[in-house]
């Protein structure tokens, strides 16, 4: 009865870990650079590498998530 209802509503990203981010932040995975559900990291000769073996990319903490923000208003 008292619920927002969200019709036209869409994922920045197919990926999860991109679209929770951009979710939980408000932001687009160009500003959080979580663009795949894995790893992206430089080689030695500054080439991006993609690996969902190592693990997640941190969203910076630059960015805030609606957690952080939360928290400080006292919730």
């Amino acid at each position: 009865e008292n619920a927002f209802i969200f019709r036209n509503t869409y994922a920045l990203t197919p990926m999860t870990y991109p679209s929770f981010t951009s979710l939980m932040t408000g932001r687009s995975p160009f500003d959080t650079h979580i663009y795949n559900n894995g790893r992206i990291y430089e080689d030695k000769n500054g080439k991006l590498i993609s690996s969902s073996i190592n693990g997640f990319n941190e969203i910076p903490n630059t960015v805030p998530t609606i957690a952080t923000i939360l928290k400080d208003q006292g919730y």
